[in-house]
């Protein structure tokens, strides 16, 4: 059975939900196990993944 929307989740900026401390736990997490990682900056890493959610981000909009 299909139930019809009633209602829509937004989280702008932060508000509802600290994606900034979601992320640095999970960036954490990859350098403590993952060796590859373990030498990376923390400031650096984020960069990156952020530039990766960023194209990711771009793509998905642009239905690819």
């Amino acid at each position: 059975m299909n139930t019809p929307l009633q209602a829509a989740f937004f989280d702008l900026d932060d508000t509802l939900f600290d994606h900034h401390h979601a992320r640095r736990a999970a960036l954490t997490t990859l350098q403590e196990q993952s060796p590859c990682f373990a030498n990376c900056d923390l400031k650096e890493l984020t960069a990156a993944h952020e530039r990766h959610l960023q194209t990711t981000h771009l793509l998905v909009l642009n239905r690819r």
